[in-house]
């Protein structure tokens, strides 16, 4: 995953080796604090961010995107509690903001 700096906001990009022909996962584990918000923007593709309470991490090396992407969603690795698509947006970035007071302590 690429990481880069547009002024002073950090983007992370997670265009593999191949651009949009590619597929990679990003990993960022955190534990929700009281009354916080995840802010974020999305822009292209058809990948989706997920917001998961972690029972299992995910391994190391991903061989099978595709394969991993299904058990994520199946909850193998834990409850997706939020999830954005990409869709198509590839001009403008949609912003998102999901409250997370909920989960405090996860």
């Amino acid at each position: 995953m690429a990481q880069f700096l547009q002024g002073d906001v950090r983007f992370a990009s997670t265009y593999a080796e191949e651009g949009d022909a590619g597929m990679t996962v990003a990993h960022y584990g955190f534990r929700v604090g009281a009354d916080e918000r995840v802010s974020f923007s999305v822009l292209g593709g058809h990948a989706y961010i997920a917001l998961v309470d972690e029972s299992r991490a995910p391994p190391r090396r991903i061989k099978d995107i595709p394969a991993f992407s299904a058990e994520l969603l199946r909850g193998d690795h834990g409850t997706v509690l939020r999830r954005v698509i990409g869709e198509r947006w590839t001009t403008f970035p949609a912003a998102v903001e999901w409250d997370l007071s909920e989960l405090e302590g996860h």
